[in-house]
């Protein structure tokens, strides 16, 4: 399917995993690669150690400055700050707990004990749309992002046991449920058990997402 990437304003980052950004330069080349008009303004919202190392390897790609021929900005994200905001929308940033592991070596390399990790909630016009990004096994902070109403949960099935998270989000208002970055036991054979662990505990609409699904929110 198609994608005018010509139409993107923003991206939001929820953590520095390389299947969450590592995209991300080709995305900003291939804007550059005459996609964008020269005053469009492409906005990227991400862990506040991501910011440097994305434009050094911007950098050591060979994407130079003047090649990005459209206004790029990069910005550093804080917890429970607005990151985004226009006449439209307004995109607020949480934690989530998901980066919040301890210690380890990373062969000769000083290794982080704590990274940002961030979950997203999006206020469109008149909706609410939460993005979970990858969540923990302690679903503190996700009951913290619920604490409010909901009309779209986007939520991660790759780290968390459909079991344990599923009865709990049951209890939260959510007018629907999106499932994404689905673990491979769910995949094939396996949605079907996922598709039926989500009838048995969910009153709500559901979705399971596939590469290239669009969905509207009314």
């Amino acid at each position: 399917m198609e994608k005018d990437f010509s139409k993107l304003r923003a991206a939001f980052i929820s953590h520095m995993h390389a299947d969450h950004v590592g995209g991300l330069p080709v995305l900003i080349k291939l804007l550059g690669h005459n996609m964008v008009a020269p005053d469009h303004q492409f906005s990227v919202f991400m862990p506040p150690e991501g910011k440097y190392p994305l434009l050094n390897w911007l950098q050591a790609m060979l994407v130079p400055p003047d090649y990005v021929r459209f206004n790029l900005e990069v910005s550093g994200v804080i917890e429970d700050e607005t990151v985004f905001e226009d006449e439209y929308a307004t995109v607020t940033a949480a934690r989530n707990g998901h980066m919040e592991g301890p210690a380890i070596a990373y062969g000769d390399l000083e290794w982080r004990l704590k990274a940002n990790s961030f979950s997203y909630i999006f206020d469109i016009l008149d909706r609410r749309i939460a993005f979970t990004g990858d969540l923990p096994a302690d679903f503190r902070y996700l009951g913290e992002l619920l604490e409010e109403p909901v009309d779209v949960l986007v939520m991660e099935m790759t780290h968390v046991a459909p079991e344990n998270i599923l009865p709990f989000i049951a209890e939260k208002r959510i007018g629907r449920l999106i499932l994404t970055h689905i673990h491979d036991p769910w995949h094939d054979e396996g949605e079907r058990e996922l598709r039926g662990m989500c009838e048995k505990h969910l009153s709500f609409p559901f979705a399971i997402a596939h590469d290239g699904d669009e969905f509207e929110v009314e």
